[in-house]
């Protein structure tokens, strides 16, 4: 009898950053956060998982003060390679907590008719990837906080 391994696929979140790039111009209204579901769609369909947002055990102070504290306690029942959509509710920052090789990594989305964002009164987190569309450029671009504002 012949025994067939099963090779699992490890996503590299590099290329599944890069190839976000690639994702064309979505709006993101409150009532239908059309570029918050494809970015759920395109990190599901590079083999992450969601994770059940009431099963995380930090609150939103926490995760700012130690998401970059490599196997912090509070995420311990966290595995990798998966996110949390919308984890302090739709109206803050992030839209996506990503455990990767043991560190959450924020990402907001941020969708403009214009070729700038829109930061709704609030400095850019530092340590947060910001995956921004233009539909005037049909495209995306991937930045950090700190790239934006430096206080």
């Amino acid at each position: 009898m012949i025994k067939i391994n099963h090779i699992v696929k490890t996503p590299k979140l590099s290329e599944v950053l890069t190839q976000i790039l690639n994702i064309t111009y979505y709006p993101n209204p409150q009532n239908n956060p059309e570029h918050e579901i494809a970015l759920k769609e395109h990190f599901i369909n590079h083999d992450f998982k969601e994770f059940p947002v009431t099963e995380k055990r930090f609150n939103k102070k926490e995760f700012w003060e130690k998401h970059t504290t490599p196997n912090w306690e509070k995420a311990n029942n966290i595995p990798n390679n998966i996110f949390i959509f919308q984890p302090f509710g739709s109206q803050n920052t992030p839209d996506f907590i990503i455990k990767y090789q043991n560190i959450l990594i924020p990402l907001e989305a941020k969708s403009s008719k214009d070729t700038k964002p829109s930061f709704n009164g609030t400095l850019p987190h530092h340590n947060c990837i910001y995956a921004f569309t233009s539909k005037k450029y049909n495209k995306h671009t991937l930045f950090l906080g700190k790239d934006v504002s430096d206080i």
